[in-house]
């Protein structure tokens, strides 16, 4: 097994794994269940709101400095 692995340059760990598969495909790596990237209006009606406000603080921090 170690020969194998060392021809393939892979690891006997892995020579073990795919001996052990009933199926020569590769196995899924990505998520399980498909996750929405897009916001609904509400989420993103809170995420406008956040950033204005917290660019509004910002801003104010920035026009005002502080007196030393």
């Amino acid at each position: 097994m170690r020969a194998l692995a060392g021809r393939n340059g892979i690891s006997p760990t892995t020579v073990q794994k795919w001996r052990k598969r009933t199926h020569v495909s590769d196995a899924p790596m990505g998520p399980q269940a498909i996750h929405s990237t897009v916001l609904t209006t509400e989420e993103e009606a809170m995420v406008v709101a956040f950033r204005r406000h917290t660019l509004l603080i910002a801003s104010m921090h920035c026009s005002h400095p502080s007196r030393t």
